[in-house]
């Protein structure tokens, strides 16, 4: 099955749009905050990677509930709510939280033992995984350009991994904090497939909210089996788990869902990549974390390959035939 083609990605661009692409850009720069505060929550506070990332998802979670049922009953929404009636779609509705609190614990794990910015810049690398998945899951093959950046991409990677031969700040090399971060990569590809295939049954903001929850819930028992404290320990602490919960994962996705509806896919794709860019200028300035003229060379090298490799990639639509019911208009 050929790819879809972007209905806006001819369009031009109007005043409405442009707002969109100033949202989009804005919400990436939110997002960046989060790795930011997340290792400013291990680093100052004494918590840990899961322990964080569940503290994440435990504030956002209520709040994004509020505004999904709010944003039903502002449409006036006729059509109910479809919970689950069989474990097996009880699953199928879970697994984007499965998969998001598996993002989330490898990209904070990530992190200690490598920068934010690496840690970001590899969690980044599920455009290709995505663009492949598609293809063989659904049958859309990519463009040559996906093929051509995905292969940059890695070599970027490659660069990476050799720039970063000995250990950094808390506990080993920032080498195996890379490969955690592809770790991550591989289940946030996971998690965007899921996404694309539950917003045929359910809204936007439903999906969201659910995958928060999901994913609170799977990560409340682990700093328990991991010996990681669930209270941070000081003031400094608690305010960075809080922004991180608001500022990164309440605004700056909910201001994304409301941006990349409007835009095209290569002006996304662009725009999105301020994100990395962004967490890495906050790493230097917030944490002081300094990057060489190799990790900046091989940071741009994967860079220019994940933007590529969205441009070429096929749009993931979702199989038709889904368990529950689509979305009205």
């Amino acid at each position: 099955m050929n790819s879809q083609p972007d209905p806006l990605e001819s369009k031009p661009a109007t005043g409405h749009d442009r707002l969109a692409v100033v949202v989009l850009a804005g919400s990436a720069c939110l997002m960046a905050t989060g790795p930011i505060l997340a290792s400013v929550a291990m680093r100052q506070a004494g918590m840990g990677p899961f322990g964080t990332a569940f503290w994440r998802f435990a504030i956002a979670a209520p709040l994004l509930i509020v505004l999904a049922v709010a944003g039903r009953r502002r449409s006036q929404e006729q059509t109910p709510f479809v919970w689950p009636k069989t474990f097996a779609r009880w699953l199928w509705i879970g697994g984007p939280g499965v998969a998001l609190a598996l993002v989330m614990g490898a990209w904070f794990t990530a992190m200690l033992y490598t920068t934010a910015a690496a840690a970001t810049i590899m969690t980044n690398m599920q455009a290709p995984m995505v663009g492949l998945a598609a293809w063989v899951l659904f049958g859309q093959r990519p463009r040559w350009l996906f093929f051509a950046g995905t292969c940059i991409a890695i070599v970027g990677v490659v660069g990476l991994l050799i720039a970063e031969p000995g250990p950094i700040t808390m506990v080993g090399g920032n080498v195996t904090g890379d490969l955690i971060a592809l770790i991550g990569a591989v289940a946030y590809a996971a998690y965007l497939l899921q996404i694309a295939r539950l917003s045929r049954s359910y809204k936007p903001a439903e999906v969201i909210a659910m995958a928060a929850s999901v994913a609170a819930v799977l990560l409340l028992p682990l700093p328990a089996l991991l010996g990681e404290p669930y209270l941070p320990g000081n003031a400094t602490g608690w305010w960075s788990l809080v922004g991180m919960s608001l500022v990164a994962q309440v605004f700056g996705h909910s201001a994304l869902g409301w941006a990349v509806a409007r835009v095209s896919s290569a002006a996304s794709a662009s725009v999105l990549l301020v994100q990395p860019v962004a967490t890495a200028i906050l790493g230097w300035l917030v944490l002081h974390e300094l990057l060489d003229a190799w990790q900046i060379g091989a940071i741009g090298v994967i860079l220019v390959g994940v933007f590529l490799a969205k441009r070429g990639a096929p749009a993931t639509q979702p199989d038709e035939n889904t368990p529950d019911r689509p979305v009205s208009s």
